[in-house]
């Protein structure tokens, strides 16, 4: 019996071929809309063309389109690598068709799983703390400010300065920003360039995990602000001062006892301690001037404390603290004085009297030696010794007088 076998077409489900892997890269930070490596395609035995494609529904499916038409995966959104390092993603084929090739509305016939690998890209640092302002008072040592900086791949960040003004600070490994010197405000001419007492640099984050490397830099003004300087006296001033012994009322004792104030505010000067009563004092000038004659045999040097105040406090409010002190010492140089001589001015002395006339006794001043000597028309009868004790040369008579 002959016999006829009829094969009857059954609809074939779509596969993908063998050689598709499933294995795609993308590098991180590719704007959305992107390809993702080549379509994920595949083939139908039957020959039907006209496949649709799916994405499945997990978390990671959602973060990327699929061109149906094409199969091309294409990226939804900016990847980073940092965060998520792989996707694994679905795709589905469908060729509309159940097996007896009526219409099945398009149910998923093959699925596949597709890596995708989020490639790394050497990215900038990113500051996470640090001001682009800083208002900072004149005089201050301490830090301008702090900045921090994370970078995406956790590569150790290293910290420099750029900017018109960058030679006025150094920032250390940590971040921290300081002047090299205390700012001065009276002084801004031999500081910032533009003379503004505006100080302009930028901070420089680096990221050195690759060979060039990435930097991020932030722009940053600082204004040093004006605060009350206390008046001081000059290096060269010591406050020795002298006046001679006898010097009458009213004179000046050397030059004034003065401070120098940065701000320009007018300075009050006050003396402390009992020996400036011997003195008379000017408050606004600290010019020192003699009270009394001084004797210097009876004290030879006045010490005493003056005093300085501008009567400012540092945030510019009146107060009246002393700001500033020195120690004054005024020696008192002795002049060379007369002794004083005592005895008889007005003796009398018998003739053939072989005794002394009389004894003299001096008082120096400077407790000097003193030596005797005698002057006047009659001093060659006489003699003097060493001790004031006056005689006749040779023994008077009055009958014959030789005066």
């Amino acid at each position: 019996m002959d016999v006829t076998v009829t094969v009857v077409d059954l609809n074939e489900l779509p596969e993908f071929p063998s050689t598709e892997t499933g294995d795609r890269s993308i590098a991180e930070n590719t704007p959305a809309g992107r390809n993702i490596g080549e379509p994920v395609a595949a083939t139908d035995p039957d020959g039907d063309t006209a496949l649709r494609y799916y994405l499945g529904d997990s978390e990671d499916d959602s973060a990327f389109d699929i061109v149906r038409g094409s199969v091309q995966l294409r990226t939804k959104a900016p990847l980073n690598r940092e965060a998520v390092l792989f996707y694994y993603v679905t795709v589905g084929v469908s060729d509309g068709k159940a097996e007896d090739g009526s219409p099945d509305n398009w149910s998923v016939d093959t699925t596949i799983t597709v890596g995708i690998t989020v490639n790394d890209v050497d990215e900038y640092p990113v500051f996470t703390h640090g001001p682009t302002t800083v208002e900072f008072a004149e005089n201050d040592t301490a830090d301008v400010a702090y900045y921090t900086a994370d970078d995406p791949e956790y590569a150790t960040i290293t910290w420099d300065l750029g900017g018109d003004d960058k030679s006025l600070f150094e920032i250390d490994e940590f971040g921290n920003l300081t002047f090299k010197s205390p700012p001065n405000f009276e002084a801004r001419a031999s500081h910032d360039n533009d003379t503004d007492n505006d100080y302009q640099l930028s901070v420089v984050a680096s990221d050195l995990a690759t060979e060039g490397g990435k930097t991020a830099t932030r722009n940053v003004t600082v204004t040093v602000t004006d605060v009350n300087d206390p008046p001081t006296f000059p290096n060269t001033e010591n406050g020795a001062r002298s006046v001679e012994e006898g010097t009458g009322t009213g004179e000046n004792i050397g030059s004034p006892v003065a401070a120098t104030d940065q701000d320009g505010d007018t300075l009050t000067y006050s003396v402390t301690g009992a020996d400036a009563a011997a003195f008379t004092f000017n408050t606004s000038t600290g010019q020192l001037q003699t009270k009394d004659a001084l004797d210097a045999d009876t004290k030879d040097s006045y010490s005493f404390a003056v005093g300085v105040s501008d009567s400012n406090a540092a945030d510019g409010t009146v107060d009246t603290v002393v700001d500033a002190t020195i120690t004054v010492t005024i020696t008192v140089s002795g002049v060379d004085e007369a002794p004083d001589i005592s005895g008889d001015a007005t003796p009398s002395h018998a003739e053939n009297d072989t005794s002394a006339v009389g004894t003299y006794a001096d008082n120096d001043p400077e407790n000097d030696s003193i030596d005797w000597t005698l002057s006047g028309d009659d001093r060659g009868d006489f003699l003097i010794s060493e001790t004031g004790e006056l005689t006749f040369k040779n023994t008077p008579d009055s009958e014959t007088p030789v005066d």
